[in-house]
Parts: structure tokens; sequence; C-alpha cells
């Protein structure tokens, strides 16, 4: 196997300090996830130059098997922002990824009314882009919210 091979980094950088696990998430295959994750030393919530994990590749893709594998690893943040702010919820709801906008709505631990530097949140990333289901989605969190007196 090339991970046992002498000379062979597994955990290494591009020239966009991405990992081999940034890539394989970025483009769902979950099998090289799975393996990179049991055999690599590289960090699950490494980032890249645009302060991308491989948690927010495989957010922005809409690739939810690797979204929830990465997600319940011990040291993956599930609610961190890339250099322009914008959350793993923002870009699930960007894109129209709805089964990964409500696995990550699920969770404690991730902010539903976090706005990026340019003050958009995850609803408004979702009408602009006119993905009514997300919209409803997010729409019925904050309705919940307002009434039970939560505040993300």
């Amino acid at each position: 196997m090339l991970a046992e091979s002498p000379g062979v980094n597994m955990d290494s950088k591009d020239d966009f300090s991405q990992t081999p696990l940034s890539w394989a998430a970025h483009s769902g295959h979950i099998g090289v996830v799975s393996y990179l994750l049991s055999t690599s030393h590289d960090d699950p919530d490494s980032q890249d130059e645009d302060d991308r994990t491989p948690l927010s590749w495989a957010t922005h893709n809409g690739h939810a098997a690797i979204v929830t594998l990465l997600a319940s690893q011990a040291d993956v943040n599930a609610d961190t922002r890339d250099k322009n702010g914008q959350s793993l919820l923002s870009w699930a709801a960007r894109e129209g990824h709805l089964d990964v906008v409500k696995y990550l709505m699920a969770r404690q631990d991730v902010q539903v009314h976090a706005a990026d530097r340019r003050g958009l949140t995850a609803l408004r990333w979702a009408a602009w882009n006119g993905y009514a289901d997300v919209v409803l989605v997010l729409e019925a969190k904050s309705v919940e919210m307002r009434r039970d007196g939560s505040h993300c």
C-alpha cells in the first residue's frame, strides 16, 4: 500500500495547503476519507490557505455521508468559518444541499443565524440562490427558536 511505502507522507500539503484528506472530502470519495482517517496522522480539521477544512469542502459539495463521518471526529469543528467568515451551514444553504443543512441544524454546536463578513446568513444565501426547500427548513428553525426563546 502506498501509505506504508518509505518516504510517502500521506499528510503532506499542496500549494494551497490542502491535504489528501481535503481532496478526498472535496471529491466525495468516502472510502478514501475513511481510509485516511484510520491510517493518517493528518489533522482532520486542518485548514487550507482559505481557512477551509475537509469538512468544509464536503459540505460545499453536498457529500452528506462524508460530512457525517468527518463531523463525528473528536477534534473537528462543525461550526468553523472560512477566511470570509462563511460557516459550513452557509455553504450548504448557498449550494442547496438540503440533507447537509438538516444535519448541521440538528447539531447543538452550529449557529444557525451566524453571518459572514458580508452580513449574509445561511437563510439569505439560500434565498439568494433560489433554494426554496432550504429556505423553508431554515425559516422553520427560526420560528422554533423564537418560540423557545433560544438564540444562536
